[in-house]
């Protein structure tokens, strides 16, 4: 179960991974609350509770994987830039006869 669970179930409060994302942590921190005050107003179940959170951190699971696959896209599309221009590069170079033995390396990772 991960930490929105154990907040949500058990009232232990959840701590920010990084000082940056403290502001995010404090405004989910309270949205748990309050969704777990209202649960309590209307009855639900710890079952249903577990399957809310259960879902809630797939949903997130989701979110979190779509950002990392355009991330990946988006750095896979610049390495193709890079790679056309330095391709670019050596046939401008070849066509004004200067030496190409001076190359560019670039960090691919």
């Amino acid at each position: 179960m991960g930490e929105a669970a154990v907040e949500l179930l058990y009232g232990v409060p959840l701590l920010p991974l990084q000082a940056s994302g403290a502001a995010e942590a404090a405004g989910c921190g309270a949205l748990l609350a309050e969704l777990k005050q209202l649960w309590g107003e209307i009855g639900k179940s710890r079952e249903e509770r577990e399957r809310t959170v259960r879902e809630l951190e797939l949903e997130c699971m989701r979110v979190y994987r779509r950002k990392v696959d355009e991330a990946t896209t988006e750095r896979a599309l610049l390495h193709q830039s890079l790679a056309a221009g330095e391709a670019e590069i050596a046939a401008l170079t070849a066509a004004l006869g200067a030496d190409s033995s001076p190359q560019l390396k670039v960090n691919t990772h």
